[in-house]
C-alpha cells in the first residue's frame, strides 16, 4: 500500500532550512484549506508541470512514474510554484499493461518455442521412419538375397547328389590299391617294378583314365578298390558336399601258376581262403590265376622228358571248383598271359565303378525291350509285339520258333501254369 503523500511548505521562499513539514494526514484544517485553494489555482499549472515532470522522469520510455503531482504557489510574487507530489513513485514492471502485454510476448514465444519442437520432433520422426524404412527394404533385400542364394546351393547340391547318385563322379573317384608283389612277381607287365610301371596295365588305366596305386596290402598279391560316395547324412541345405571313403567289397587275388600250385600241393588253400575271408568278411573274393594250365602241361612235359617222380600233378579244376560250392562269395578265374590279366583287371575295376549305379532287374523287367532277341531270328518282329513271346524267348535254349509254337498250344502264362500243375497229365520225353 502507497504511503502517505507529504507536503513541503517553503514559508519564506529561500529554500532553506527551517521549512516546515507537514503530514497529510497530520495537518490542520485550515492548513487544508488553504492547500485546496492553492490546489484549484494551480490545476493548469499542476498539468502541464506533470507532463514536463513525466517527461524529465522518462516515463514515456519506460522510466519510473508519478501518481499525483501537485504544484502550490504559495508565494505572493508570482514565482514558480511549489511542486507537490502525491502518491508514491512505482516502476513500469507493476503496470498492468506492461504486465500482460509481457505475458503476452512470452506466451507468443512459448507457442513459437512449442511450434519449433513440434516442427522438429516432427522432422526427427519422419527421418525416423525413413531410416526405418530404408532398413527395412535393406533387411528385404539382404534376406531376398540370401534366399536367392540359399535356393541356388540347394539347386546346386541337388544336382550333384543326383550326379553323384547316378555314378557321374564315381570313375574319378574309385582307386585300385594294387599290392606290390603283383607287380614284383612279373605277373602283369614284366619282371620288374619299373617294368610294371610302363607295362600294360599303366597304358590301360591310363588310356580308360582310371586310377590306381601301389600299396603293401594285408593279403600279399591282392587288389583291392576304395571309392568316395556322398555321406548318408549329407543334407542339400549344407554348405558343402559331405563325402565318405568306403572299401568297395571286393578282392582280387593275383597268383603265378607256380605259387598257385605249390599252394594246392601243400593243402594250404582253404586255410588261405579263410585267412582272406577274416581279412574282408562280406566281400567277394576272387582267385585269378595266370597261365595255369600252360604250367601244369609243362611239368608234366619235363616229368615225362627227365623221368622225374616228386612232381604230383595237382587236381587244380577240382580245387577251383571246390571254391565256388564250399564257400560263399569265392570263385576263381584263369587267364593265358600277362595282357589278359590287365585287360581283366581293367575291366573288372570298369565294372565295379558302374555296377552299384544301375537299375537292378526284376523278375519283371528282364529283357523287357526284347533286347535278348536274337537278331537273326526270321521271327523277331513277332515277338517284339508280343510281351508272352519275349518272356518265352528269355528262357535259355527257347527259340523264337519254339516260342510260338508254346504260344500256340499254351496261350497265357496261366494257362501253361495250369498244365504243369496238372498231375493227371504227363510228360514224355
Amino acid at each position: 500500500m502507497a504511503r502517505p503523500a507529504q507536503v513541503i511548505i517553503d514559508e519564506d521562499g529561500d529554500d532553506e532550512d527551517g521549512d516546515l513539514l507537514v503530514d497529510w494526514k497530520a495537518s490542520s484544517s485550515s492548513i487544508l484549506a488553504s492547500a485546496s485553494a492553492s490546489i484549484a489555482i494551480a490545476t493548469t499549472t499542476a498539468t502541464t508541470a506533470t507532463r514536463t515532470l513525466k517527461s524529465s522522469c522518462g516515463l514515456f520510455s519506460g522510466g519510473a512514474s508519478v501518481s499525483n503531482v501537485l504544484c502550490l504557489d504559495s508565494d505572493s510574487d508570482g514565482s514558480a510554484p511549489i511542486a507537490v507530489v502525491l502518491g508514491t513513485q512505482t516502476s513500469s514492471v507493476d503496470d498492468p499493461r506492461e504486465i500482460k502485454r509481457r505475458k503476452l510476448e512470452q506466451e507468443k514465444e512459448a507457442r513459437k518455442e512449442e511450434r519449433a519442437a513440434r516442427k522438429q520432433a516432427k522432422e526427427a520422426e519422419k527421418q525416423r521412419l525413413k531410416e526405418e524404412k530404408r532398413k527395412k527394404k535393406e533387411a528385404e533385400r539382404l534376406q531376398k538375397a540370401r534366399a536367392k542364394e540359399k535356393a541356388a546351393q540347394v539347386r546346386t547340391h541337388e544336382q550333384q547328389k543326383a550326379k553323384w547318385e547316378k555314378g557321374t563322379f564315381s570313375a574319378e573317384n574309385t582307386v585300385a590299391i594294387i599290392d606290390c608283389k603283383v607287380a614284383e612277381n612279373g605277373l602283369i607287365g614284366g619282371k620288374c617294378c619299373s617294368s610294371f610301371f610302363y607295362g600294360q596295365l599303366l597304358n590301360l588305366f591310363a588310356g580308360k583314365e582310371l586310377k590306381f596305386s601301389l600299396s603293401s596290402n594285408p593279403i600279399s598279391g591282392s587288389i583291392i578298390w576304395k571309392t568316395k560316395r556322398l555321406a548318408e547324412s549329407f543334407d542339400t541345405e549344407n554348405d558343402e558336399i559331405e563325402l565318405e571313403e568306403v572299401d568297395v567289397p571286393y578282392v582280387l587275388l593275383v597268383f603265378g601258376a607256380e605259387e598257385f600250385s605249390s599252394l594246392l600241393c601243400q593243402g594250404s588253400l582253404d586255410v588261405h581262403v579263410r585267412r582272406v575271408q577274416a581279412q574282408y568278411p562280406g566281400f567277394t573274393v576272387c582267385y585269378l590265376v595266370n597261365k595255369l594250365h600252360w604250367y601244369l602241361q609243362k611239368k608234366d612235359q619235363e616229368q615225362f622228358k627227365r623221368g622225374e617222380s616228386e612232381w604230383i600233378r595237382p587236381n587244380a579244376d577240382k580245387a577251383l571248383a571246390e571254391l565256388v560250392t564250399n564257400y560263399c562269395g569265392v570263385h576263381s578265374r584263369l587267364c593265358i598271359d600277362e595282357a589278359e590279366v590287365a585287360d581283366h583287371v581293367i575291366a573288372l575295376t570298369r565294372s565295379l565303378i558302374e555296377c552299384p549305379y544301375k537299375q537292378r532287374l526284376t523278375s519283371l523287367s528282364v529283357s523287357k525291350n526284347g533286347d535278348h532277341i536274337v537278331d537273326k531270328d526270321p521271327n523277331k518282329e513277332v515277338i517284339k509285339k508280343s510281351s508272352w513271346l519275349k518272356t518265352l524267348v528269355a528262357i535259355p535254349k527257347v527259340s523264337g520258333a519254339a516260342a510260338i509254337a508254346i504260344s500256340k498250344r499254351y496261350p497265357s502264362f496261366r494257362s501253361l501254369l495250369n498244365a504243369y500243375m496238372d498231375p493227371s497229365m504227363t510228360v514224355e520225353f
